[in-house]
């Protein structure tokens, strides 16, 4: 494929821009503004060139920024290197309000599965981001098996190579954003693939997190709410038993004319 392909296949008519619903086409608008942003950067041959770290995740990963728009309340926290001294931080924290749901390490240069980066960032640092996270999670959740054994967070870990593909992905297998236009099918369809099942992942997680808990006594009551009685007033709900509590009596003093 080339660029002209792409530009026929991002401005083809189809019905969801019509119809365009954003609570339910919002992905599909995604996919076509990530492919028509980084069409715009191999038309310049810009992967092809040698760049900062910040440019690269400006330039190509900000895609991952732009996927959670969608999600109410839900933003990329990106740390400058300075602001990263207090504590344990990532280059990138996926997070809703103060809930984080995952984080991700960029560096400029790509060293190989056994590079430093991988094995600094993504095999001691960022596990420890992620576990901190879960625990986070599993304590907001009140610590019940039945949600936090549904419970997941995502981490990337995101490298460039300047001699042949832009920047890496690792947790799965390597995923590629490649220098060639030619290869786009073949590799930046994947890497789409694999951040929009991040968001899946990230969605689930909210849900469970967000989702309400009713006790047996309150599902009943929901179910008998629409009920009449024979008088023709609605049931009343049960009184809830609240523990008494003690009030020290007052003391009434008596006058001397009452005692006589």
């Amino acid at each position: 494929s080339n660029t002209s392909d792409l530009r026929e296949l991002i401005f083809r008519s189809d019905l969801h821009d019509q119809l365009f619903d954003r609570s339910k086409n919002f992905d599909y608008d995604w996919i076509r503004n990530t492919t028509y942003n980084l069409m715009l950067e191999y038309e310049a041959n810009h992967l092809a060139k040698d760049h900062l770290e910040t440019w690269i995740m400006l330039h190509v990963w900000s895609f991952i920024d732009k996927i959670f728009l969608d999600i109410d309340g839900m933003e990329i926290v990106r740390f400058k290197m300075k602001k990263k001294a207090m504590g344990r931080r990532g280059d990138l924290i996926i997070r809703k309000w103060h809930t984080e749901y995952g984080c991700g390490e960029a560096g400029k240069i790509f060293e190989g599965i056994n590079g430093t980066k991988i094995i600094k960032e993504g095999g001691l640092k960022m596990p420890k981001m992620l576990r901190d996270m879960f625990n986070d999670l599993c304590e907001t959740m009140k610590m019940r098996k039945d949600k936090i054994r549904k419970l997941e967070t995502v981490g990337f870990i995101i490298s460039d190579l300047p001699a042949g593909h832009v920047c890496r992905l690792l947790r799965t297998r390597l995923f590629e954003i490649p220098t060639q236009v030619s290869e786009f099918g073949a590799k930046v369809l994947p890497t789409m693939s694999l951040i929009w099942k991040a968001k899946a992942i990230v969605k689930n997680v909210i849900k469970l997190m967000e989702e309400e808990d009713l006790t047996e006594e309150q599902l009943k009551m929901l179910q008998n709410c629409d009920e009449v009685d024979e008088s023709g007033l609605t049931t009343p709900p049960p009184r809830l038993q609240l523990l008494s509590s003690s009030v020290t009596p007052e003391n009434k003093r008596k006058s001397r004319n009452d005692e006589k």
